[in-house]
């Protein structure tokens, strides 16, 4: 499964995951892709996020993950929608996410090797067999992690989560 994040033609941003770019332009192409905030469907693909490459297998829980992760109020494409009030998520829910999501960055910083700033070309070299195959982590810009996806490469985002006072 691949990740996209796309944007509505009113603003708002979300991810979604799709087996491949050819499926999600498919769907966009019958109409199938709509934005979940206001039902639009002028819907276009921006940059990913920071993203997270597994090696033969691993790293792929992503594709359990729901499309809308909680994020910090802040993302690398502006402000985050979020919702409020009785049609918003409950808190119960609220934490059941963030107690997912936090699992999940926890799992792979155990069992990825961080490679920091040297992501892209760690995953560009894995993926072209110039290098072991492993599962690692690190960070990209806007631009990398956009020549990855547009390359083929398999990434998913690592959630960026902020700290709780719990």
């Amino acid at each position: 499964m691949k990740s996209f994040t796309l944007k509505c033609d009113q603003g708002h941003e979300f991810d979604l995951m799709v087996k491949s770019l050819d499926s999600l332009q498919d769907q966009q192409a019958r109409g199938l892709v709509t934005c979940p905030y206001c039902d639009s469907t002028q819907v276009t693909r921006t940059l990913a996020r920071p993203t997270v490459q597994g090696g033969k297998g691993r790293g792929k829980t992503h594709g359990k993950a729901p499309g809308n992760s909680p994020c910090p109020p802040t993302t690398p494409h502006g402000p985050l929608p979020v919702a409020a009030g009785p049609t918003g998520p409950s808190r119960a829910e609220m934490e059941q996410a963030y107690k997912f999501f936090s699992e999940f960055r926890s799992k792979v910083e155990e069992t990825h090797e961080n490679v920091g700033k040297k992501f892209s070309d760690q995953a560009r070299a894995m993926h072209y067999g110039e290098i072991e195959e492993r599962g690692i982590y690190g960070e990209a810009s806007q631009d990398q992690v956009q020549d990855l996806i547009d390359e083929g490469i398999d990434i998913a985002p690592l959630p960026n989560l902020p700290k709780t006072n719990a």
